[in-house]
This record gives C-alpha cells, structure tokens and sequence, in this order.
C-alpha cells in the first residue's frame, strides 16, 4: 500500500511534465512582457521637495519612467523643479515598452506642443544604461527626441547615457533635442543615434543650441543621418546647430555616418555669436569627405559642406584653441566655411594621431591639465579625457 501511494504520488505531481504539450502546465500570462511601472520619488511628500535644498531623488527605473510620463513634473515658465538621481539605473527593458516606442522623453515637443523641461536634472555621475527611443510611430506627440525633448531656463549636469539607442527623425539630441537659455555640463554619451530623411538638427549631445553654455561634455557615440528633402538638415558630432551658444572643454571621439547638407565633427552649423574654445574631434573611422554632392529630389544636387570642427561659423561666431585629429579623421579643412578666415588660421590645428596625445602640444594653446583635462594612454584611447568631477 506504501508504494501504491508513492506511484500515485508520483503520476499526479510529475506525468504533466512529460506532455509535449506545456499550455496545460505552464499559465498563458507568464509569458508576457511587464514593463517597469511609473513611481513617485520616495521623498515626494517630503516637506519642500522638488526645490534646490531637497530636489526629488530618482533612484530606480521607476522614477525615471514616472519623470518621463507626468507632464506635472516637468515644471513651468513659473516654476522650476529639481531633481537629482542617487543610483546606476538599468533601463534596457525600454526597448519593450509604448509597443515598440520605447522610452517617452522628458518634454512633449513638436509643431503642435511646446512643453518643455524647467528645472535642474542633476546626474550625480550615476549610469543610464540601455535607454532606447523610437517614437516613429506617434509623430504628433513627439517631434523633438532625446532623454530630453526640450529645456528652457534649465540646467543638466553629471549625466551618464551608456548604450543609448535612438532612432527617429526632425531634432535629435541624447542628452536633448533642444536647449534654450540653459546649461550642460559634465554629461557625457555613447550608444548609436540613426536619424532619418526628415531630419533637421542633430548631435549625440544636443540638436540644437540657443543661448546656452555646453562645457565639459564628451561623446563616443555613432551617429547615422539621411538629408531631409529641402536639404537643411545639419548634423554635428556633439551639437546639430548653435546660436548665441558656448562650447567649451569638450570632446567627441566616436563615428559619423551621415548624408547632410551641413555637418561638422563637433558641430554641424555654428552662428550668431557663438564661440567654441578648448575643443577636439578624433574618430574611430575618416569622417566623409567635403567635396563631394548630394541630390536633393530628382533634379537638385547640392554640395555637402563637412568640416573637421564645423561646416560653417558665421555671424560673429569663433573657434579658439582647438584641434582636430586629420588623420583619423581624413578631413583637410577644420571649417568648411568661415567668414574672416585669417581670425581663425591660428586657432583650429590639424594634427596627427600621435600628436593629439601629447601633452605639452595643448597646454601650449593654454589647456588646464591641472582641474580639467588629463592624459592616461588607457584611457579614451589615449586622447585627452576629461577629470571626472561634480559640475557646480
């Protein structure tokens, strides 16, 4: 009678195992995909939190989800809200979430909404790994696209974007698409962007730039782009386009690929008072060549205006003090364009592989390698590196 049991025990708990068929065992449900769900900052309720003296802490991926989703936490032309994120965030599950989407970015920005970003994200030098955006699918609701769509009177700094993967079109910027009146500074990206034909401005780090001071900023990312139809699309290793905007001690060493009318190393269009000092492009393959055209439409052909630096820096615009890798690079002129060429001559220098890793060659141009820059032949490959620090 024992062992009748046991045989009973054994056909009622492990036959079902042996069926071909495993619905039956297995419940439908576990199968599909959850995604993270949006939560509030644990110190939301917190006595004057989301102010400068007790900013809301974003700690996990749920917090970074609930940031992205309610427009209230973006904060207004009357009201800035602060932020700060206390721990490495994994968000590679976004490939599965908004059905394909992936993750929303911060802001709403497009011809029909302008909700922008107000307020400070402060990094804290904490990883985001993994965030992927693709909202082809809903244009209406975004037509500006990064980790941010858009800033205005705003300040980000310490932010660590590894791995991001955006895929869309109009302005594109990982760390934002747009920056208006604003700061960035200590952020820095790889990953890949691709940008399609309806692109207008596109960097790894910002679209577009408008009064706002961009410094101690780095990307390795890849960077694909197609020419928009009417061909005005520019496209930068860092930035798209500046205007009355400021880029300093920065640096990008990554990969363009890219078909744009106006394209630059470090940025693709520069105008209207703006400077960039302390500055250089090196990169993993030769950038595309200046001479040659791109058709537009059926009939149209124009050239494609690429510098090492910048296609263009116009208006009372200015590069001081930086250089470009022309080897790596594979490109002969620093700026495809410039108005006043002999102001520039002794200000953008084209220098060899081996050069750009000494040194004595930048400090003579007045680089600070005591606070800002640092040279270790094991890190970035042995190209000048940034100090890792809090930016103030």
């Amino acid at each position: 009678m024992k062992y009748l049991n046991l045989f009973l025990l054994f056909f009622i708990l492990f036959l079902p195992l042996c069926s071909d068929d495993f619905t039956d065992v297995i419940p439908e449900e576990s199968a599909e995909i959850t995604e993270t769900i949006a939560i509030y900052p644990l110190n939301f309720y917190h006595p004057f939190a989301g102010t400068a003296e007790n900013p809301y802490l974003i700690s996990s991926l749920n917090n970074l989800r609930w940031l992205s989703e309610t427009r209230e936490a973006w904060g207004s032309e009357y009201q800035s809200i602060y932020y700060r994120q206390t721990a490495d965030i994994d968000a590679s599950e976004t490939i599965n979430w908004n059905n394909g989407e992936g993750f929303r970015p911060i802001g709403q920005v497009s011809s029909f909404i302008h909700d922008y970003f107000y307020g400070e994200y402060d990094g804290g030098n904490f990883v985001i790994d993994g965030l992927f955006i693709n909202p082809h699918r809903n244009i209406v609701y975004q037509e500006s696209v990064g980790f941010f769509a858009g800033i205005l009177n705003s300040r980000l700094l310490n932010i660590r974007l590894e791995n991001i993967s955006i895929a869309a079109q109009f302005d594109i910027g990982a760390i934002t698409a747009l920056a208006f009146n604003s700061s960035i500074l200590n952020c820095s990206v790889s990953g890949v962007i691709q940008a399609d034909e309806n692109t207008f401005a596109v960097g790894t780090l910002i679209g577009r730039a408008d009064s706002t001071l961009i410094e101690f900023c780095s990307s390795t990312a890849m960077i694909f782009g197609k020419n928009n139809e009417d061909g005005y699309s520019v496209i930068g290793g860092l930035i798209g386009s500046m205007s009355e905007s400021d880029l300093r001690n920065s640096y990008f060493n990554g990969i363009i690929r890219r078909q744009a009318i106006n394209s630059g190393g470090l940025v693709g269009f520069v105008a209207n008072n703006s400077h960039i000092e302390f500055c250089y492009i090196t990169t993993k393959e030769p950038l595309p060549r200046d001479n040659i055209s791109l058709m537009i439409g059926e009939n149209d052909s124009f050239p494609m205006n690429f510098g090492a630096i910048s296609s263009s820096v116009v208006n009372g615009s200015s590069v001081n003090n930086t250089f470009f890798d022309k080897q790596a690079t594979g490109v002969r002129k620093g700026i495809y364009l410039e108005i006043k060429r002999k102001f520039f001559n002794k200000s953008i220098r084209g220098l060899r592989t081996s050069q750009m890793k000494r040194m004595s060659i930048f400090r003579r141009k007045g680089w600070d390698f005591e606070d800002v820059w640092t040279i270790d032949r094991d890190i970035n490959d042995g190209f000048p590196s940034l100090i890792d620090f809090v930016g103030n």
